[in-house]
């Protein structure tokens, strides 16, 4: 699912109501008038998890994933599970009880991300 629906609005295609099922919106990234970052964010980059329990399990405290996006996420704190540093610091891995949802692609990050999606379904 994508993560727009998740969240309780988003400003993906203009600004629309989701679900609600986590409390938060989803943003346009904004490019900084100083930098050399290009939007959409594309390419691989680190992730900062903030727990090991589930989603990242048996994996480094820091490894790179495949990202291709332009938005992030704004949540409650309880709802974040990683993070990643583009330009600015963002949320991109959430949890919810049994729902998550990760702004890279895990399957197109190779070891790393199939060792997410094995993660998930031992979950």
């Amino acid at each position: 699912m994508e993560c727009k629906i998740l969240f309780e609005n988003s400003e993906e295609f203009g600004n629309h109501k989701g679900l609600g099922i986590l409390k938060g919106k989803v943003k346009k990234f904004k490019k900084p008038e100083t930098s050399n970052l290009k939007i959409p964010h594309m390419g691989w980059n680190k992730i900062f998890p903030k727990n090991h329990d589930a989603i990242f399990k048996n994996m480094d405290s820091n490894f790179y994933l495949y990202f291709i996006h332009s938005y992030y996420i704004e949540t409650e704190k309880k709802n974040i599970l990683g993070e990643t540093i583009y330009g600015e610091k963002f949320i991109s891995a959430v949890q919810n009880d049994n729902v998550f949802g990760l702004q890279p692609h895990p399957e197109k990050s190779h070891k790393n991300g199939l060792q997410i999606l094995k993660n998930f379904i031992e979950i």
